[in-house]
């Protein structure tokens, strides 16, 4: 991706949830294409530092970032020790939607159109937050290598199309996207990263997730590209 436009605003921000009150960093171009909210739910410092390298490469490509822990720092701690809070869908996915509903009530965000975009078990509270937006805020979902199968039966309720990334050799998890695409709405694409494991944080697995997720915002954000679902570029 190349650069798009300088950014005009750069600044740490706090995301007032119903439960929460979350940290932020935030970032707008001169003239944003949509905003991306990436989100991380654990205290693994992979998810943080991948959705930081992905938020620079989106800003690049012209998309407001709005970079988000949906944990405070108490609950990073908990985290920690038990990995329970980031299995917490109802609690990440709350917080999400507020995140969501703050954009739509900033002077700045409040006219874009909004993505989401996380991996591990946060990939499943955007698909939980996108089958619980009445209002048809979010208008695409990114899956980068997370547990989409965890959203369970709210996947069916999910309106906005929705891309599911997994690396080409994560053999153990390529069946659950596969039911988890099966499930969610027309448009909706599994696309499999070549050479890629897992882990699709770091390195040139994350580029080409991340070139493929601006690729697929590019469709969502424009309403008359809502039904198209082949990606233009290499992978």
């Amino acid at each position: 991706m190349t650069p798009y436009v300088p950014y005009i605003t750069q600044r740490a921000v706090r995301v007032s949830t119903p439960t929460a009150v979350l940290e932020g960093q935030l970032a707008v171009p001169g003239r944003a294409r949509g905003l991306v909210i990436l989100a991380h739910g654990s205290s693994e410092p992979a998810y943080r530092r991948g959705n930081e390298e992905a938020a620079l490469l989106l800003r690049e490509a012209g998309f407001a970032t709005l970079n988000i822990a949906l944990l405070g720092a108490a609950e990073l701690v908990e985290d920690a020790e038990s990995s329970v809070p980031r299995f917490d869908l109802q609690l990440l996915s709350a917080r999400l939607l507020g995140a969501v509903s703050w954009a739509s009530h900033h002077p700045t965000l409040s006219r874009l159109r909004v993505g989401l975009l996380a991996g591990g078990t946060c990939a499943a509270a955007a698909l939980v937050a996108a089958a619980h937006d009445a209002e048809g805020r979010i208008a695409a979902v990114v899956s980068r290598g997370g547990r989409p199968e965890l959203a369970g039966s709210s996947s069916s309720r999910v309106k906005a199309p929705t891309l599911l990334l997994v690396g080409e050799l994560d053999t153990a998890n390529l069946g659950t996207h596969q039911s988890a695409l099966a499930v969610l709405p027309p448009g909706s694409r599994l696309q499999l990263l070549r050479g890629a494991r897992h882990s699709l944080e770091e390195g040139v697995a994350l580029r080409q997730a991340t070139e493929l997720s601006a690729a697929w915002f590019e469709l969502g954000f424009t309403p008359a590209s809502r039904e198209l679902v082949e990606l233009h570029i290499a992978v």
